[in-house]
């Protein structure tokens, strides 16, 4: 299955934004870099689990350190708290839940 890694993004970024709700201009432009970067690394990594160039097990901690990543620093470097920061992540991250679990050829993203 072919991802659009432009698409992923929007979709993501639209959620997250919603997630964040009046606090999105706080995190506005950190969060849009780190979606981006996130949408990037969930595409790369489905891609190359599905071509086993790594296992599963290895596929999900790199997507986990991804996203721990991503609400570190959009924490750090906003107002805004780390839950706040992982709830709007996670937000995104369903909406392509499925497309990325797809493309990997197992859950890749629970």
């Amino acid at each position: 299955m072919a991802l659009d890694v432009d698409q992923i993004f929007t979709d993501m970024l639209a959620a997250g934004a919603a997630s964040f709700g009046a606090s999105w201009k706080k995190a506005e432009t950190f969060a849009t870099h780190e979606f981006e970067i996130i949408a990037l690394r969930l595409v790369q990594i489905a891609k190359a689990a599905a071509a086993l160039e790594f296992d599963q097990e290895t596929a999900r901690l790199l997507v986990a350190m991804q996203i721990n990543n991503s609400a570190s620093l959009i924490a750090s470097m906003t107002t805004l708290i780390l839950k706040a920061v992982q709830d709007a992540i996670n937000a995104a991250i369903a909406v392509v839940r499925q497309a990325i679990n797809n493309a990997a050829g197992f859950v890749l993203l629970a």
